[in-house]
């Protein structure tokens, strides 16, 4: 985004006005900084601000008499930006079987993190089937890594489809997705006799029963290893 600084000056004789950054950089004017008057009305702006544009900011006015001089105090804030999004996952239905996501982002200031299944918001529940966890990682004097944690215990069939980590704070929002897949292989309940006797020219009927399985089981039959 664009800020602008507004000064207004008044002396005699007239001040010469000169802007800085955080005391010794000297402000000249640039393809992003641009420096006007009108009368005693003096002005800074910049465009398309990062964070190297925080610090304090100052404007000093000089004139034969003497120097006086303004500051600020520019804090920028940033639209979060994801370090490690969501990739998707495909895990094989079994008892006992659970599965995380992480999404790892940086935000200044700090963000609201919010996580969707099947676009149905996620909240940590009493039966602990869903759980979410939220960290903060520092090293050295970097800067800091947020880690967003959702975790469902005991998967079901039912907990397949779209995830989602939406991340936002006052400057925008970002979203990180995947596809949860679980898969379900079929388990053959009945199976075929061993041997048949059937009387020639008679109908023949063979029956298989299978579990239900995801996704949905292709039948195929063969007759002395020909399909």
């Amino acid at each position: 985004s664009q800020i602008k600084f507004e000064c207004q000056i008044s002396g005699f004789p007239k001040p010469i006005l000169k802007w800085f950054r955080n005391e010794t950089d000297s402000l000249e004017k640039s393809d992003r900084i641009k420096l006007e008057n009108k009368l005693d009305n003096y002005f800074l702006s910049i465009k398309d601000c990062s964070l190297k544009d925080q610090g304090i900011y100052i404007a000093q006015a000089e004139n034969s008499v003497g120097t006086v001089s303004s500051r600020i105090f520019l804090d920028i804030n940033q639209i979060p930006v994801i370090v490690k999004s969501l990739s998707n996952v495909e895990i094989f239905f079994e008892e006992n079987l659970n599965q995380e996501f992480i999404c790892s982002f940086k935000s200044k200031p700090k963000a609201d993190v919010c996580w969707f299944l099947n676009d149905q918001i996620i909240t940590s529940d009493k039966d602990d089937h869903f759980t979410i966890k939220d960290e903060i990682n520092k090293e050295n004097d970097d800067e800091e890594t947020y880690i967003s944690k959702f975790y469902i215990k005991n998967v079901t069939l039912n907990d397949s489809g779209s995830v989602k980590c939406k991340i936002r704070n006052i400057a925008g929002e970002i979203l990180s997705n995947c596809t949860l897949s679980v898969l379900k292989m079929p388990i053959i309940i009945m199976s075929l006799p061993e041997t048949l006797d059937v009387i020639e020219k008679k109908e023949l009927k063979l029956e298989c029963k299978l579990t239900d399985s995801v996704p949905k089981a292709q039948i195929s039959w063969y007759k002395d290893n020909i399909l």
